[in-house]
């Protein structure tokens, strides 16, 4: 079960670009390989950055003892403290519905480096102490590091484009 809410992070934000982006093109707007760049990263940012940092922060802060045991560590306070970092990127990455530009980045390549930072942690404790548990070397290690590249490149690909916009748009 773990595995596949794991990889809905990973998996989830693409199909729901294609979605919107099948949306406009059925409604006869043009789609430009900046707009395909763009939903991706919006899409990527609320979902795996949004709504998985909301629902990781609380579970770890709430249920700590249960993040631990997946992953073979001893319960500590620290495991609270990664469920606030991963409340408050979260909340970074719901922001992101109305801010643009830097605003995005920032919350993309940060959570990125996070994920990857956890990915060498895990592989780590997988070859120093043998830790293969399904928390330390399963779905959530490769997720990690899929949503961190997904990441890290669609805010390169999105950087590249001309804009005009600012960091918070206004309606």
């Amino acid at each position: 079960m773990l595995a596949f809410f794991e990889f809905l992070y990973l998996l989830v934000p693409p199909i729901v670009a294609l979605i919107a982006l099948d949306r406009r093109k059925r409604r006869g707007e043009a789609v430009t390989r900046e707009d395909v760049i763009e939903r991706f990263l919006f899409w990527y940012l609320v979902l795996a950055v949004g709504v998985a940092g909301v629902l990781d922060g609380l579970s770890q802060m709430f249920d700590g003892e249960e993040t631990a045991e997946l992953n073979e560590w001893t319960n500590s306070q620290f495991v609270i403290e990664l469920g606030m970092m991963n409340f408050a990127f979260g909340l970074l990455g719901l922001a992101c519905i109305r801010a643009r530009g830097s605003w995005r980045y920032a919350a993309g390549v940060g959570y990125a480096i996070f994920l990857l930072l956890a990915a060498y942690y895990h592989l780590h404790d997988w070859i120093a102490n043998d830790n293969d548990s399904d928390g330390n070397t399963g779905p959530s290690l490769w997720a990690d590091i899929g949503v961190a590249l997904a990441l890290l490149v669609l805010c390169w690909l999105d950087s590249r484009r001309p804009r005009q916009d600012s960091a918070v748009v206004q309606r």
